[in-house]
């Protein structure tokens, strides 16, 4: 081979494979449990609101819904089936007002303190809802959609015991939402990141595009993160008025990953899960990203209080980790 060449492929194969190196997380000494459950139904949300209490939503699509509670921190669950569908989202306030979203536009709800019983309502449409989010008893939004193009956006309020829903379509579909204070709530979805300043009365877009966004979390108002299919992380400290990348998942030599939730306890540290087993954490803002061992499956949710997180996946499985 002319000896140029040569040089020329052992420097480029140098260079590749210092980049793969450089892209290769160091790993995070996380001690980690799975838990035993009744299901093997995918599980799509997780949250526990003290050590002890926890529910989990799920389902089989076209099949049933299936909503899983512990009150003994995971040792024992009951599974409940609440609908003839996929439940995707749930939203729990004060262990008193529950809400569920789920496929074909399902959406439950009950006051704890006036019935032990899930009312259903239906809504205007019955595209699938993704997520919902209540920031108080009477002020909730939940987000949807399919086919990457059609989305849509329910406002809910309560005014003497009355649900009003307020929908409002979109080109994009959508697939979470957090509220950031009573007024202002990010939504997120394909190609697109939404802002309202009137509790979901109305929305702004944001310019942000090239990613389909799963995820969003704020740890502060100010301080948000979200991510999405192709691995893409962004964040913002203004509010959400405007957000930098934090990782490229289209830029060359940067491996793909799907991210399917994040959560942080603070604006520093902070997890996410997705496919193949995907845990990893940060302890710097999302600057830096660590990765844990699991078994190499879906893992759609992560929820963190007190130093103790769960997360849920495909085939009815929980895993428990305390850091």
């Amino acid at each position: 081979m002319d000896p140029k060449k040569f040089q020329t492929y052992t420097l480029l194969l140098l260079t590749i494979t210092l980049l793969f190196s450089a892209c290769k997380k160091e790993t995070y000494p996380l001690v980690w449990s799975e838990l035993t459950t009744p299901t093997t139904a995918n599980l799509n949300d997780i949250q526990f609101t003290d050590e002890n209490t926890g529910y989990v939503a799920g389902g089989i699509k076209w099949q049933h819904g299936e909503l899983l509670t512990t009150a003994d921190a995971g040792q024992t669950w009951t599974s409940d089936t609440l609908s003839n569908n996929l439940l995707n989202s749930f939203s729990i306030l004060n262990n008193q007002y529950h809400h569920l979203t789920g496929f074909n536009g399902r959406f439950l709800s009950k006051d704890q303190t006036v019935s032990p019983y899930w009312v259903s309502k239906f809504l205007p449409s019955n595209t699938e809802l993704h997520a919902i989010t209540y920031y108080d008893q009477n002020n909730g939004i939940a987000v949807g959609g399919g086919s990457f193009q059609i989305g849509i956006i329910y406002r809910f309020s309560t005014i003497d015991g009355q649900v009003d829903v307020q929908k409002e379509d979109v080109n994009h579909e959508m697939r979470d939402v957090c509220f950031i204070n009573a007024n202002e709530a990010i939504a997120v979805g394909y190609g697109a990141v939404f802002k309202t300043y009137d509790a979901g009365r109305t929305w702004e877009p944001k310019p942000i595009v090239g990613e389909f966004f799963l995820t969003v979390h704020f740890p502060t108002p100010l301080i948000g993160y979200a991510a999405g299919l192709t691995g893409t992380i962004i964040k913002t400290t203004d509010g959400g008025e405007t957000w930098e990348k934090l990782r490229n998942g289209n830029k060359v030599f940067t491996k793909r990953k799907t991210i399917r939730d994040l959560y942080f306890t603070d604006q520093d540290k902070g997890y996410l899960v997705g496919d193949g087993g995907l845990l990893w954490i940060t302890e710097n803002g999302g600057n830096d990203w660590k990765r844990v061992a699991l078994p190499e499956i879906q893992l759609n949710s992560i929820h963190v209080v007190d130093g103790i997180g769960h997360i849920a996946g495909e085939n009815g499985r929980i895993f428990k980790f305390i850091d």
